[in-house]
């Protein structure tokens, strides 16, 4: 483990690529307490919050995620992951130790000089660091000076570490290469323009579709990860099976809780959901049909696409509504029952009885 980091002091003022095969990602959302209170954030975390992951939670789910095959990285969140830096570079520890790459998403409050900068994402690099997620716009700014944050993104940069900063507006006018000039240029760093969304702090702001110049359409929605997931583990457990800002308020897409089930299991319930396939793989538009053929009086309650701005706004307008929510499940159980029920007929009519007991008996054990 590092030794202990001596920070200067800090005083405050007003996404899934990398070089390799990316499959699934388990994202630890290490903690609610946040160096910054932005205006917009999704969670609604600020200096005050108390709640954090227990470093033995994320050590174990860390050591089965290398146990499975599926994963190909860590992300650490929050919050704000590195306000706890001694045990991030504890966990690199042991990330490095089983051999799996892992990404930190933060609002670099930490870079105080390049010293240190260099210091902590240089032990972070050894251990395995491919990627580094910075948060960067006005709002942030009022907490975090962008020479703070141009400190952390020059010492990634010449560390040769994949930096994405990431800016978020509430107007399509602007952008983070107008706001961030500074580091357009710089080696394996890419800006990110993102824009706000309508949950968190952001509940209450007027954002539509006119405001950031969209037409959408339910056929046009998708999860924005088509085949494999993000598997998101709260500081309580609590299981999400995307890295939406919407997920924490969707309780219909909850999994389930990381102190109940083992990452095998919690894997398991994601990728065998017939109703998570359909909306990744087909998108929300083939959810619709199927709704709008079996349960019509249901699909008349549905929110409509025109009402929200995205894919995750939908599915959250959906599964935040338990009634709704309750409904659909029963649909798509049935519907997944008479498929299945189908295929088998199918298999047996193609090998015969025998043949086909002992390949469905084979496949269940």
């Amino acid at each position: 483990m590092m030794k202990k980091l001596k920070l200067k002091e800090w005083i405050p003022t007003e996404v899934h690529d990398w070089e390799g095969k990316e499959n699934d990602v388990l994202v630890l959302n290490y903690t609610m307490k946040c160096a910054l209170a932005c205006d917009f954030c999704c969670y609604g975390c600020h200096p005050n919050r108390k709640e954090k992951m227990s470093f033995e939670l994320a050590e174990r789910l860390i050591r089965e995620a290398a146990e499975l095959d599926t994963f190909s990285s860590v992300g650490f969140t929050g919050g704000e992951p590195l306000l706890f830096p001694e045990e991030i570079c504890a966990l690199a520890d042991v990330l490095h130790e089983v051999h799996l790459p892992f990404t930190i998403a933060t609002a670099a409050h930490w870079a105080v000089d390049d010293a240190y900068s260099k210091e902590l994402l240089g032990y972070l690099k050894n251990k395995g660091l491919i990627r580094l997620n910075i948060s960067h716009d006005p709002s942030h700014m009022k907490f975090v000076d962008k020479a703070i944050v141009m400190n952390a993104v020059r010492a990634a940069s010449e560390l040769g570490i994949a930096t994405y900063v990431v800016g978020t507006f509430n107007s399509i006018h602007e952008s983070l290469e107008s706001f961030l000039p500074e580091a357009i240029d710089l080696p394996k760093v890419s800006l990110l323009t993102k824009y706000v969304a309508k949950v968190g702090m952001a509940k209450k702001w007027d954002i539509t579709q006119q405001l950031y110049g969209l037409s959408l359409d339910t056929e046009d929605l998708c999860c924005y990860r088509r085949v494999n997931h993000d598997i998101v583990i709260w500081h309580d457990g609590s299981v999400y099976p995307c890295c939406s800002t919407f997920n924490r308020a969707t309780p219909g897409i909850k999994v389930g809780n990381a102190h109940d089930l083992s990452l095998r299991e919690i894997w398991e319930k994601v990728e065998g959901s017939l109703l998570f396939r359909i909306m990744k793989r087909q998108g929300f538009g083939e959810l619709y049909s199927i709704l709008h053929s079996r349960a019509p009086h249901l699909y008349k309650q549905l929110p409509q696409a025109q009402d929200v701005v995205g894919p995750c706004s939908l599915c959250n307008a959906i599964f935040k509504d338990k009634a709704i929510c309750t409904e659909i499940l029963h649909v798509i159980s049935e519907y997944e029952k008479e498929k299945v029920s189908h295929a088998l007929e199918i298999v047996v009519e193609l090998l015969g009885i025998d043949k086909a007991t002992s390949v469905v008996e084979e496949i269940i054990t």
